[in-house]
């Protein structure tokens, strides 16, 4: 009788063995069509991986990513919270899972999510830095500032946080601090554009006109698809007496993005007849 039981034991190990053996190939398999950004035929392997083994916590959270690259939210949701109902301590699914929360204007979800990442692993300098992002698209600027000091306490060099903090001294009128902070993110992001667009809208409401213009050019010759560089490229233009160049950059701005036709005509009207 000992000896069939053990018989028993060695083949449901072995049968174990096999089956996450067999998920992790389906896996390994989704991951390398994931990496050639073939996100359906990856999906399609973490769907066999999880058929094999329904509790493989690393399939889940592929599939998850696979989701989230093709814009399916909420499946990509789905997918993390599956990861984290079989591991709570799934740091990543947290961490991603915030992200799409605050996409999807769950922000409270989002900070939930954020602050339980600080939990499990505090020394990461993201998790504070997103959820500072959290805070302000919840316009609780004051709140921002901790966490991008945390962040920059963990990673020095981080120019996000930086340009996240810079934002939230800027949201407070302090004009000052936040040019210096757009400073260092420019410093160690030289090619992320936000942090020049930003700065130049403080020099702007200093009135030094000449430097936001240096600092708006800049902007655009990194990205020129984003409305708001040419509306207040276009407002330094005309503060400085370029009503030519101001036209034209609302019109490009009404071109990139049409619903500020209403909100620019008048402007244009003005520096049209000066």
């Amino acid at each position: 009788m000992k000896i069939k039981i053990i018989y028993l034991f060695l083949f449901a190990l072995i049968s174990s063995i096999a089956i996450a053996q067999s998920a992790r190939e389906y896996l390994n398999k989704g991951l390398d069509a994931f990496d050639n950004k073939e996100y359906r035929k990856a999906i399609f392997y973490f769907d066999k991986a999880i058929s094999i083994d329904p509790d493989f916590v690393d399939a889940y959270f592929a599939r998850g990513v696979a989701y989230d690259d093709l814009d399916d939210y909420d499946m990509a949701v789905l997918d993390y919270t599956k990861a984290i109902e079989i591991d709570r301590s799934y740091v990543d699914a947290y961490y991603n899972r915030g992200i799409l929360y605050r996409k999807k204007g769950l922000y409270n979800l989002a900070l939930d999510d954020y602050t339980r990442a600080i939990e499990l692993k505090p020394n990461d300098a993201r998790y504070y830095n997103n959820r500072a992002v959290v805070y302000k698209y919840m316009k609780e600027y004051e709140k921002m500032i901790p966490d991008c000091d945390k962040a920059l306490d963990l990673n020095p060099k981080y120019g996000r946080a930086f340009w996240n903090r810079g934002f939230a001294y800027q949201s407070l009128k302090q004009f000052d601090r936040a040019i210096e902070d757009y400073n260092l993110a420019i410093k160690y992001e030289p090619k992320f554009p936000d942090p020049y667009y930003n700065r130049g809208t403080c020099l702007y409401l200093k009135g030094e006109f000449n430097k936001a213009l240096t600092d708006l050019n800049k902007a655009i010759e990194l990205y020129d698809e984003d409305a708001d560089y040419f509306v207040n490229r276009g407002l330094v233009n005309y503060k400085l007496g370029n009503n030519d160049k101001a036209i034209k950059d609302w019109n490009t701005a009404i071109r990139i993005n049409p619903d500020l036709k209403d909100q620019l005509q008048p402007y244009i009207k003005e520096a049209q007849n000066k």
